[in-house]
């Protein structure tokens, strides 16, 4: 994941930085469990608001195939029986 690949990138430059004390460290560490806390939240939240939305245009999709071909069918059998009508 890019995110976690950030905050990794962050925690190197912070052990760079060594001069400062352990406990600016441990704040920062935790700032960022936090962050990444709220995101999954976050996604999370909207996985499970979007998934209704999701789940309606998908069945509109699948209606509107189906109705498509049952349309295209009638179409073909009516034609059909105009053929044989004739003979």
């Amino acid at each position: 994941m890019n995110i976690r690949w950030n905050v990794t990138l962050k925690q190197q430059r912070r052990q760079c930085n060594a001069s400062q004390g352990q406990t600016i460290e441990k704040l920062q560490s935790k700032r960022d469990q936090q962050v990444l806390i709220m995101l999954f939240i976050k996604m999370l939240f909207y996985d499970i608001t979007i998934l209704p939305l999701v789940a309606v245009y998908f069945y509109n999709i699948v209606t509107q195939i189906s109705q498509s071909f049952m349309i295209n069918r009638k179409k073909k059998n009516s034609k059909v029986k105009l053929k044989y009508s004739y003979i």
